[in-house]
């Protein structure tokens, strides 16, 4: 372990150096871990919660079509009572 002098011998430094290294190596890599386990659990999430919160762009699309063609059908309508009126003569 050391020599007569006090000193640590190469291989006892070696040794403490790689222990030290390898738990801080450990706590980093379960530290991502858990971060990687925790962003996959908020991603799933996500996902399940955007269709409650958001309109997906087709929906919107189709809405925007079909209020499209209540207007038109309804300027239509009156278009023709005003083509209608416009033809009677005024009393």
């Amino acid at each position: 372990m050391t020599d007569p002098t006090g000193a640590l011998s190469p291989q006892t430094l070696f040794d403490v150096v790689m222990t030290l290294g390898s738990g801080l190596g450990g706590w980093v890599l379960g530290t991502m871990w858990k971060e990687i386990k925790d962003a996959r659990r908020e991603h799933s999430e996500l996902l399940k919660a955007l269709p409650e919160t958001y309109a997906r762009r087709d929906d919107v699309a189709e809405a925007i079509s079909r209020i499209e063609r209540a207007m038109t059908d309804g300027l239509n309508r009156i278009f023709d009572k005003l083509d209608g009126k416009a033809d009677k003569p005024h009393r």
